[in-house]
């Protein structure tokens, strides 16, 4: 079985995902993490250092790399599924979780963890929040496109080890 979790930086996937892959039983692999260990440099790093185009076909090849893993839960970077033909690899090798949060909660998260995050990380808090709204508008063509959708802000890792246990076949 895989699993994915996809959503907005900020969203808690990382948190979550080690919460859910515990409650079923999978190894759990944050994205981001890989990328790090596999190429030994931070994300914001990678950033300084090239431009995003470049951080993006790293993370297309280290996906394609977790992809041959199996009983695994693997937490995406936000803009991991909007990328190349991403999101339709995630759909076909596994089951795709989306943790939709609204923008004020997403605000209200990344406020205080700019500095750890590339893409947000010198902005002020007006510029932030449009840019959330901004991004969040492209994004979500993607996001609502995984085989589950639920609201971060009540996430329950024992409800959706249940429902991913229990899903019907086809989903």
């Amino acid at each position: 079985m895989k699993v994915f979790l996809l959503g907005f930086m900020g969203a808690g996937k990382t948190v979550a995902g080690k919460k859910l892959a515990k409650s079923l039983g999978l190894e759990f692999v944050d994205l981001d993490h890989r990328i790090e260990e596999q190429f030994k440099v931070t994300i914001n790093d990678l950033f300084s250092k090239y431009d995003e185009e470049v951080f993006r076909n790293i993370e297309r090849n280290v996906l394609v790399q977790v992809l041959k893993l199996d009983n695994v839960l693997i937490s995406l970077g936000g803009g991991t599924p909007c990328f190349f033909d991403n999101m339709e690899l995630i759909k076909q090798s596994g089951l795709s979780i989306y943790m939709q949060l609204h923008p004020k909660s997403l605000f209200q998260r990344l406020i205080n963890s700019r500095k750890n995050r590339p893409l947000v990380k010198n902005m002020e808090p007006e510029k932030l929040e449009s840019y959330i709204m901004e991004r969040l508008k492209m994004r979500e063509e993607y996001y609502l496109k995984a085989d589950v959708v639920v609201r971060g802000e009540r996430f329950s890792d024992k409800d959706i080890a249940f429902l991913i246990k229990n899903r019907p076949l086809n989903l």
